[in-house]
């Protein structure tokens, strides 16, 4: 089987639209990858998780658990415009 890496673009738009209607903010830096939500009716709740591997974001798999991740913090109401922790998604 052939090997395929999702570009940084690629997995940029994926977590957009995963994310919508709630604002989705994306920085690739290297190979790591910071993403800041804010919800759309209250610009005052803020999640960013940052130093993420974009290595770990190779599946579907590990995109996913990564959506859910932020659609949890965002949910219980975490305001943490600085909440950025190293986080691996995936296989190593």
């Amino acid at each position: 089987m052939k090997d395929y890496a999702l570009s940084d673009l690629e997995i940029q738009n994926l977590l957009e639209r995963a994310l919508l209607p709630d604002v989705c903010v994306c920085l690739c830096k290297g190979d790591t990858l910071t993403v800041t939500l804010t919800r759309l009716n209250d610009p005052g709740t803020c999640v960013s998780l940052g130093n993420i591997s974009m290595q770990s974001l190779q599946s579907s798999r590990s995109i996913a658990y990564l959506v859910g991740e932020l659609r949890y913090l965002i949910s219980i109401g975490e305001k943490a415009s600085q909440h950025s922790t190293e986080r691996r998604f995936g296989r190593p």
